[in-house]
Parts: C-alpha cells; structure tokens; sequence
C-alpha cells in the first residue's frame, strides 16, 4: 500500500480500519538479540480426505 498511496493517506486509512474493527494493531514484536520477528497464520479445515487451507 506504502507504493500506492501517500503517507498520510495510508495513515488515514489504517486508523479507519482500525476505527471500524477490520484490523487490530499489535505492538511489534521483537526476538532477544533485537531482531523483529514476523508471524503468519492460516485458517485450515481438516476432514478424514485431508485439509484445505481457507486463508491463502
């Protein structure tokens, strides 16, 4: 988003979201040594076929 739109316009629209519920902002986290650390996390359902992953 940062290459689409303006730095005050991304922070208008990211406080909206915030605003409305649509996104949560979390502190940043960061490992012993300093670095930050990134985290991912998918939604999947698992059946006796296998699983599907609903979250890409």
């Amino acid at each position: 988003l940062a290459k689409k739109m303006s730095k005050l316009r991304l922070e208008l629209t990211l406080r909206e979201l915030v605003g409305v519920g649509a996104l949560w902002p979390y502190h940043v986290l960061a490992e012993r040594a300093g670095g930050k650390v990134a985290q991912a996390e998918h939604t999947v359902i698992v059946t006796e076929d296998g699983c599907e992953v609903t979250t890409r």
